[in-house]
């Protein structure tokens, strides 16, 4: 059973084939049936050019895309095919919210095993010889784990973990902060959609930002501008939460207190520096998105200016490009949080990746939708 809120509900191929006619190869011989079901046997010579190769599936075949060197270093996300926490709730029933299904034992237990399997995808991998960099594990929204490894062990790879499912993960650039341009719609003077006749204004309603992080000084977010009486996340209930994210696997003892901001921003983290500074360095987007969907002070009023912020910064401070194992680490933390909705305003991606990795990936972004979490992605910075 899906539970959505009023306020937080956001607005395969078919395939025929027909043959009259088939070709087999066998040695030096070409057997040809006819419609009629009568064949001849024809001496050819060798070597025979079936064209067959331009048939083959190139992602089945375990091949990157030519841009990737064997010397360059990439990121694996493996997903073993053991039940996660959230196939664990589609599949109960349960009359509870997502958020409510993974604290209870039986999710544990899936989620210990799932990580059970994947140390032995992993120990498969070093009795191969296969060097690696260890880096996210995942549970809750897919089963499985992310290593750093050389491009040029990407085939043997897939090898030895047979039926796992490895995707190359992507990189992406920030996206760049437009500039407000003439808008025929009812808009502010900033250029931010004017939602003040507008019902809805975000009360009660928890945004999760996937972006560079957040400038939480900037008078948009203080908590003298949020008057909303309806306030979904506290210190309290992150504090009870938080030992149970990703986050607390990467710093040892963190507490609500470490990612509580404000009743503004109850939450934040950094998930590509593993720290809860979220203060940006290097871009203003997230900033800049942030207050288009939620911020309030005497110059700018978001689209919900009601809403709570969860900020979860996937852009390194001393690194380009935020990858996509980060991405799913703090997708994996709005589920155990219960956000009601995540924006993924992305820049350009590497190009690393091949269309099988993109859909393997938006597998796990509509498994999260199908549990009633709205999640948004902004298309259109990827031109």
């Amino acid at each position: 059973m899906i539970r959505l809120k009023k306020s937080a509900v956001s607005l395969l191929a078919l395939f025929c084939a027909a043959s009259l006619f088939t070709s087999t190869v066998f040695g030096d011989y070409k057997i040809s049936t006819g419609a009629d079901n009568n064949s001849t046997i024809n001496k050819i010579t060798a070597p025979i050019d079936t064209g067959a190769e331009s048939f083959y599936d190139k992602n089945s075949v375990y091949k990157l895309p030519d841009t990737v060197s064997d010397d360059q270093t990439i990121s694996l996300i493996v997903e073993t095919g053991a039940e996660s926490v959230i196939d664990s709730y589609h599949e109960s029933g349960s009359a509870l919210s997502l958020e409510e299904y993974a604290t209870t034992s039986q999710a544990r237990g899936i989620a210990n095993r799932a990580d059970a399997e994947s140390a032995r995808a992993k120990a498969k991998l070093t009795a191969a010889g296969i060097d690696y960099v260890a880096g996210e594990t995942y549970n809750t929204i897919f089963s499985g784990f992310e290593i750093e490894v050389r491009a040029g062990d990407f085939s043997e790879i897939n090898s030895v973990l047979g039926n796992a499912t490895v995707i190359v993960g992507e990189e992406y650039e920030p996206a760049a902060v437009t500039e407000v341009v003439t808008n025929d719609v009812d808009v502010y003077e900033t250029g931010i959609f004017d939602s003040s006749k507008s019902e809805y204004q975000g009360d009660g309603v928890v945004v999760a930002v996937l972006d560079t992080g957040l400038d939480y000084t900037h008078s948009a977010f203080s908590v003298s501008n949020f008057t909303s009486s309806d306030k979904a996340f506290n210190l309290q209930n992150v504090s009870e939460k938080v030992g149970n994210t990703v986050a607390a696997s990467y710093n040892t003892g963190l507490t609500g207190e470490d990612v509580y901001v404000s009743d503004k921003v109850p939450y934040a983290y950094d998930y590509a520096d593993k720290d809860s500074d979220v203060f940006p360095l290097n871009s203003e987007h997230g900033t800049h998105v942030a207050g288009i969907i939620a911020g309030k002070d005497d110059t700018i009023t978001g689209v919900a200016p009601n809403a709570q912020l969860v900020i979860m910064k996937v852009f390194s401070d001393y690194s380009d490009g935020a990858k996509t194992s980060s991405i799913l680490a703090a997708l994996e933390d709005c589920v155990v949080l219960g956000v009601d909705i995540i924006n993924m305003s992305l820049g350009t991606s590497c190009g690393f990746s091949r269309e099988v990795d993109e859909e393997n990936v938006n597998e796990i972004y509509e498994s999260i939708k199908a549990a009633g979490i709205s999640l948004i992605a902004a298309a259109s910075n990827d031109y």
